[in-house]
């Protein structure tokens, strides 16, 4: 049978430890090159690589092993290059540089078994084999609290466009899927051009790409991204050519008809792109893309907004908590304003519910700095006294013009900036939109939730009064709320989701660490590889096939205290 396996850039069978060594080099190269792009825009914290990256140094090492031997044509040397992985890597590499928004790279989802679907007659257990004889990552059993089904452990090759979309690469041939369907009973004579199909489709066997398909599909079933949408998949089949085998084409419309996208060699880009900058910008993830154009902003990041630590270098004192000596630390890397907050704001408008601007004006005027108040009343747009503070005169002109004009004006909180910027060491953005406005809210019992999906009770009835408040507030509205309280974002996204997936950075369903609502405290900072994904039970389930959406949060993925808190420690 003729060989399509050069038809995708990189899946070419090797012709020389050499030249496979070079396109190793290469690939690293790249990856590095793409790690570097996301440190410069400092998003590396929320893009997984490190397994694809400790695989690819992995074939390297074993291909230096096989060159040291300096007889590259004896028959193990040849096995080794004929069964590398290579391929399949570069596959992969070469499909991420045509992806938007990339999260992380074989990252380990969660689905049920399907043992009635198991191939051959096998347990469902040898499903889903892993390309090139990779071994297989697989989590133990666990039980759901309403089923006994086992599960199994599902890796996608590329999670991108900001989560919502898995894609998997196969390297499977098409003798490969003849010689499968051969073992499932599926005989074709040599000189009949027609193959056998089954009368019944549902009888098609089921074979390990349908299985691959079916379990990606339900594994997204129960993975929620923070829009409350389930993953679209993607499967890349490099060395595959629609159109040639009707029986393998049978394959792919069974594969379809589970609502994944399917990409053959044709349909893949030849060259792949070059990774320049324009490459490299789209691959890169944008947390940002689907905010409001109003922000929400609760307690935690009010605070977070002033705090000295966020605004200037602060030392090391014995007595400050372990927390406090965390976040100072951290913050000589991140720099939580110039890197998360302040693009996170850009130049939307900001607003704040009543009780959370209460809250942070009683925890600032209790144990908040000079600077941190003074901060405090620039922010809220409050002199010392409590009196508002007016508005540059390009503000006021902009008032003058009317609605349509309104934010023409790019002068218009030159005064605020101004203000601001005597307080913090980072260059304050001139686009950004203070004071914060503060939106009067309704006493918790009286919120009203009627105009929100019946899950919404059960939300409410988990959270404190002033968490009502900020996040009910923000679901109801429809506006994206920032929050830095970990435990609250967890208890939200458990209730309507279930559990969360594999994100990095702050999306809001990662969520490992403690609740931080008084001073946006942090505790444990829990590195999580691999999520494990639970399903739905019926009445997430029905949320979602409705159509409906609960509340849109960021989670900021760090926390700042007010450092006042540790001066009136001493």
């Amino acid at each position: 049978m003729e060989s399509h396996a050069a038809s995708f850039p990189g899946c070419a069978e090797p012709t020389g430890v050499e030249t496979v060594m070079v396109e190793c080099n290469t690939l690293l190269s790249e990856l590095e090159q793409f790690r570097k792009h996301l440190v410069q825009q400092k998003k590396e914290h929320m893009v997984e690589m490190r397994t694809y990256q400790t695989r690819l140094r992995a074939e390297l090492k074993a291909l230096e092993k096989v060159s040291k031997k300096g007889d590259t044509t004896d028959d193990d040397a040849v096995h080794h290059l004929r069964s590398s992985n290579l391929p399949f890597h570069t596959a992969v590499w070469n499909t991420a540089k045509t992806c938007k928004g990339i999260k992380g790279f074989n990252l380990s989802f969660q689905c049920t078994k399907d043992e009635k679907h198991a191939p051959n007659g096998q347990s469902s257990k040898d499903e889903n084999p892993p390309p090139h004889g990779e071994k297989k990552s697989h989590k133990n059993e666990k039980k759901h609290k309403n089923e006994n089904r086992p599960k199994k452990s599902i890796i996608v090759d590329i999670v991108a466009d900001n989560g919502s979309e898995w894609i998997k690469v196969s390297t499977i041939t098409e003798s490969k899927i003849l010689f499968e369907l051969a073992e499932n009973g599926w005989h074709q004579e040599e000189d009949d051009d027609d193959e056998e199909e089954p009368e019944n489709k549902d009888d098609f066997p089921t074979l390990s790409l349908l299985v691959l398909a079916k379990d990606l599909q339900r594994a997204a079933a129960a993975c929620v991204q923070s829009s409350y949408s389930r993953p679209r998949v993607r499967l890349v089949l490099p060395k595959l050519i629609s159109g040639r085998y009707p029986i393998i084409d049978l394959l792919l419309e069974q594969i379809r008809a589970t609502g994944t996208m399917i990409q053959c060699a044709p349909d893949l880009p030849q060259p792949p792109p070059a990774l320049d900058t324009s490459t490299l910008t789209h691959m890169t993830i944008d947390e940002f893309v689907d905010f409001t154009p109003t922000l929400n902003i609760d307690c935690t990041i009010l605070l977070a907004l002033v705090s000295d630590l966020s605004h200037q270098e602060i030392i090391i004192e014995p007595e400050f908590h372990v927390a406090i000596r965390r976040q100072i630390e951290r913050e000589r890397t991140d720099q939580v304003m110039p890197s998360l907050l302040w693009p996170a704001m850009g130049e939307r408008e900001l607003v704040c519910t009543s009780q959370a601007a209460q809250r942070m004006h009683e925890i600032v005027e209790t144990i908040g700095t000079p600077s941190e108040k003074a901060r405090t009343a620039i922010l809220m747009g409050m002199d010392g006294n409590g009196t508002p503070l007016e508005k540059a005169d390009g503000n006021k002109e902009d008032e003058a013009q009317g609605e349509d004009n309104k934010g023409d004006g790019k002068d218009g909180n030159k005064a605020m900036i101004a203000a601001f910027q005597k307080y913090s060491s980072h260059q304050v953005p001139s686009n950004w939109k203070i004071p914060i406005r503060t939106i009067p809210s309704t006493a918790a019992e009286d919120i009203d939730i009627g105009a929100l999906p019946p899950i919404a009770k059960k939300v409410k009835e988990s959270l404190t009064p002033i968490n009502q408040s900020v996040f009910l507030f923000g679901w109801k509205e429809g506006v994206t709320t920032l929050s830095s309280n970990r435990t609250v974002v967890r208890t939200i996204m458990d209730i309507l989701c279930g559990g969360s997936d594999h994100n990095g950075g702050g999306d809001a369903v990662e969520v490992n660490g403690a609740d931080g609502e008084a001073h946006g405290e942090e505790n444990d900072e829990g590195e999580e590889k691999a999520d494990v994904v639970k399903e739905d039970d019926d009445e997430k389930m029905e949320m979602r096939m409705n159509g409906l959406r609960g509340p849109q949060i960021w989670l900021c993925p760090t926390a700042r205290s007010l450092l006042g808190k540790e001066k009136s420690r001493r």
